[in-house]
Parts: structure tokens; C-alpha cells; sequence
């Protein structure tokens, strides 16, 4: 969902590209975005997310996301599951070509354990050529640019990196619209929980209790954005919070924003949820 944000002047163009089957397994989507925001400075709140994401920016020379002490993040880089929120900067005009990956995808495309990018962007000269980002910046449009870096892409999946089997059974288990806990893990697996959490480690980046702490945080986003409920009790309710306390915990670790707030805010900008404008 893209509502309309902002003064009338500001433009913005969002697109969503599906992946080709080769890809599935590793990426969820692909998406472009353009703004056209003016002479102000915006703000955007990034939250928490256990969706890794590849973003290529600084297109057409267009201007750098930054950092609110001023400091601009690379024109390509790979960001690792969040798990907290971090607050940037745009101006003027922007435009990015990203690549919404699963969880556990950074070790089978990247080669490392997905511990080391958790809360990182690493530039992504540190995993291509430089040639690849001077094609990307070349390409004439969105659609040329994905498709060099579908191929990327492609070619390191013919790699055959090795992938954890349970790990992905987690992911794309036809459970997994569910809200697990870790007992349901364990019972399910037969593995410890030390086992669980070397896995999960290793292949996602953070503890099996963190990632579904921040699932459960995602799906209560979803539920404040798209259903209908009288009180945020009822929300924490239907998502098994111990109480609203406990819910409001959550959110504000994961979000920077008490679940009030952030319904108080209605210029909201979604990638996989996680952008908020002010």
C-alpha cells in the first residue's frame, strides 16, 4: 500500500516485479521507487525487518538516502534482517531499484553467515564488480536494471551454495502464516533449542525468538493497516500478546513508535511495511 503522502508537489511511483521461478526460493520481489519530494528535507523511519534487501540508489544522479547526522549510505549496498528501526534523510529528487530477499538467502547467495550483516549495509562492492554498478547505472530504465540484476542474481544461485534445509522448511512451511513460538520449533524438529538457535543464527541472523518476535511485530502492522478493530487490545489479542503492555513493548523496540502513534501517522510509505515519511 502507497496512500498519497505529502504536500501536492511531491511525487512519488512505486512498482512491484515479481521474481522468475529460478529466483523464487531467494527472492521475494523486486521493486522500484521515485520520488520527487521538493527542496525539503523528508524523513524516513526504516523499522525492523527480517526480510534482507538489496537497494541500488543514487539512479540518474539522483540524490543519496543519509543518515540524520548527514552521512550518505553507498550507491549500492546489502541490508541484513533489522532489528530495530533507524531513522534517514532524503532531498529532492530519489530513485532506487531493490530486491526483497527471504531470510535465509544471504548465506546461499552471498557465501557468509547471515550473523555478520544483521543491523549492516555493507556496501555491495564487498559481493560484485564495480562493472555491475556502472551497468546498473547506466541501464535506460527500471526494467533494464533488473534484468542485470536478475542475472547476478542467477549466477549465484548456479553456484550451489549450500542452504539449511530446516531453515527454509521454517520459511516456507504452509504453517508459516502462523505466529510460532519456539516450542512449536522444537516439537516440529526434534532439534534442541541450542540447535535451533545455531541454525537460525547461521542462516538468518538472529535468534529464532527474535525472528519471531519481529514476524509477530510485521503481522501486527498488517492488522493495523488493513483490518477493522475498535481497541489496540484487540490486536495484541489476536496475535497472543501477554497483554497490551507486553504489545506496546514490542511495537515501540521495533518501530521507534508507540502502536497509538504510528496510528496517528497517516503519511506512511511501505516496503515490506518498514517505511515510514514524516
Amino acid at each position: 500500500m502507497y496512500p498519497n503522502v505529502g504536500p501536492k508537489n511531491e511525487c512519488m511511483q512505486c512498482q512491484f516485479i515479481p521474481p522468475p521461478v529460478i529466483l523464487r526460493n531467494y527472492v521475494r520481489y523486486f521493486w522500484t521507487l521515485d520520488f520527487n519530494i521538493g527542496p525539503s528535507e523528508r524523513i524516513l523511519k526504516i523499522f525492523a525487518d527480517r526480510y534482507p534487501r538489496l537497494i541500488f540508489q543514487c539512479l540518474d544522479g539522483h540524490s543519496h538516502i543519509r543518515t540524520v547526522k548527514g552521512v550518505s549510505l553507498p550507491q549500492a549496498f546489502l541490508a541484513g534482517v533489522m532489528t530495530r528501526s533507524y531513522t534517514y534523510a532524503i532531498q529532492g529528487a530519489y530513485a532506487h531499484t531493490g530486491v526483497s530477499l527471504y531470510p535465509h538467502a544471504v548465506p546461499y547467495l552471498f557465501g557468509l553467515d547471515a550473523c555478520e550483516l544483521t543491523n549492516q549495509l555493507p556496501n555491495m562492492l564487498h559481493f560484485c564488480s564495480p562493472d555491475l554498478l556502472d551497468q546498473i547505472q547506466e541501464a535506460r530504465c527500471h526494467a533494464e536494471r533488473i534484468g542485470i540484476i536478475t542475472q547476478f542474481l542467477i549466477n549465484r544461485v548456479q553456484q550451489k551454495c549450500q542452504e539449511d534445509p530446516f531453515v527454509k522448511y521454517c520459511i516456507f512451511s504452509p504453517q508459516n502464516h502462523k505466529v510460532w513460538n519456539l516450542n512449536d520449533l522444537i516439537q516440529k524438529s526434534a532439534l534442541s533449542e541450542r540447535q535451533i538457535e545455531r541454525r537460525f543464527q547461521k542462516s538468518i541472523g538472529v535468534s529464532p525468538k527474535t525472528f519471531l518476535r519481529i514476524a509477530r511485530f510485521e503481522k501486527a502492522l498488517q492488522l493495523m493497516q488493513h483490518s477493522d478493530f475498535d481497541h489496540l487490545s484487540h490486536v495484541a489479542f489476536d496475535l497472543n500478546y501477554a497483554d497490551q503492555s507486553h504489545f506496546t513493548r514490542d511495537f515501540k523496540a521495533f518501530s521507534g513508535l508507540t502502536p497509538r502513534a504510528y496510528l496517528q501517522s497517516r503519511k506512511l510509505v511501505e516496503e515490506s511495511a518498514s517505511f515510514l515519511k514524516n
